[in-house]
């Protein structure tokens, strides 16, 4: 979706919010059944106490729910949460000032996911979360206005806490909102530093997986799998930091990997998006990198056979950006901009490869094995991150250690249905 449309919709949307009357009331459907054994329950409208959801219970979230100011969704461990396949649009919003904690564990994650039958769902069966907090965005509007949901985010509260999601799966998301736009699995629009995200996965969404516009939030233990747009689309002054990011698209029917902007309409808008990743693999998505973005890029794979694996739009983003001790498998985009990304990704003194990485089974769609294997350049030549409270000291490419922990099992799915 083009920056203009989101800007010319976040216009619309905010008028009509400002304008509207209350929409009538809904008939509501008969819940799904739960799981043998588990109690129903529902969620829907706005939340603005403290709200518990238990594990033994199955929750459906029945159209826009919000999360207000002062508000708290409190998720435990091995909850389940159905997107109503009946009302739409359904997704969960928490809005500035409110916070959601969806605290799972590898042995228990949280689930949201669709109300349809297992074996009968599908990418687009409900909306997804979106998060908007106080952290500074770069957009030409403050504050800055969401373009699906009109809500508002950013500001000047770079440590701002949204609560905390971890060990959690978000599933056959990216339903419509607005305009025939698909819903992003997961939006996370000026969520500060002090948000508590790790162990997130992304999975089957019609839209973009992780959609990222301004903050300062840090991610680690990422999944993005079976995403039809970009599994990460981050731009508007994201200056955060990443690590261990896994994606898994179909080239002929995804987009990119990443895409990642600074401002289309002004390349030098400030905060800059300028976030450091560290130890990624992209398996079937490229990178597209443009409108003045910068950061850095280290120890990533970035393998694509028939659309390209790395694309820079503007000299801007060539001056801003570096990718460091990588591996990148594929061909080359030139789009007549005048960048040679082949040229730009060999850079003297960056110490990148372009060579096969050699995972064991990365294309696998029900138990896939992003580790490097035997005799793979990416088991070495690798830069350890900075050491402080955020990153993990490793030497190797990619997201997956050669010999180690398989951290993005367990706690994850694959299934397409």
């Amino acid at each position: 979706m083009t920056k203009q449309r989101k800007r010319w919709l976040a216009i619309v949307l905010t008028a009509l919010n400002a304008c509207g009357d209350d929409p009538d009331p809904v008939s509501l459907p008969t819940t799904p059944s739960p799981p043998s054994g588990a109690a129903l329950g529902t969620l829907m409208g706005t939340i603005d106490g403290v709200r518990q959801l238990s594990a033994d219970t199955t929750y459906t979230l029945q159209g826009l729910v919000t999360v207000a100011a002062g508000g708290e969704l409190r998720v435990a461990a091995g909850a389940t949460v159905l997107g109503s396949t009946a009302i739409t649009p359904t997704a969960l919003i928490v809005e500035q000032g409110g916070k959601i904690f969806s605290q799972g564990t590898a042995e228990a994650p949280v689930v949201f996911t669709s109300a349809s039958e297992p074996g009968a769902r599908g990418r687009g069966n409900w909306g997804g979360i979106a998060v908007f907090g106080r952290a500074p965005c770069n957009s030409d509007t403050q504050p800055c206005v969401d373009p699906d949901l009109g809500h508002f985010f950013g500001g000047d509260s770079a440590m701002d806490s949204s609560g905390a999601i971890t060990y959690t799966r978000i599933e056959f998301c990216g339903d419509e909102i607005i305009f025939g736009e698909p819903a992003d699995c997961m939006r996370l629009s000026g969520v500060g530093a002090g948000t508590q995200l790790h162990h997130i996965q992304v999975h089957e969404g019609e839209g973009d997986g992780f959609e990222i516009n301004g903050g300062t939030f840090d991610l680690k233990y990422a999944v993005a799998t079976g995403i039809t747009d970009d599994a990460f689309d981050y731009d508007l002054g994201w200056s955060g930091r990443g690590q261990f990011w896994i994606t898994q698209q179909e080239p002929a029917t995804s987009d990119w990997a990443y895409q990642a902007d600074n401002n289309d309409l002004d390349f030098d808008a400030e905060p800059r998006t300028e976030p450091t990743i560290y130890n990624a693999t992209l398996v079937g998505g490229g990178m597209l990198m443009r409108f003045g973005v910068g950061g850095r890029l280290l120890n990533h794979i970035v393998t694509v056979t028939g659309e390209p694996v790395l694309d820079i739009d503007d000299p801007e983003t060539a001056e801003r950006l570096e990718i460091r001790n990588s591996i990148v498998h594929g061909t080359f985009e030139d789009e007549g901009d005048g960048i040679d990304a082949g040229a730009f990704a060999m850079t003297e003194g960056w110490n990148n490869q372009v060579v096969d990485p050699g995972l064991v089974d990365p294309h696998s769609t029900s138990a896939p094995d992003f580790r490097p294997a035997a005799g793979s350049p990416a088991r070495a030549a690798g830069t350890e991150p900075p050491a402080d409270d955020f990153f993990t000291p490793v030497d190797y490419i990619g997201a997956a250690a050669p010999d180690g922990d398989e951290w993005y099992r367990g706690w994850t799915s694959f299934e397409r249905r």
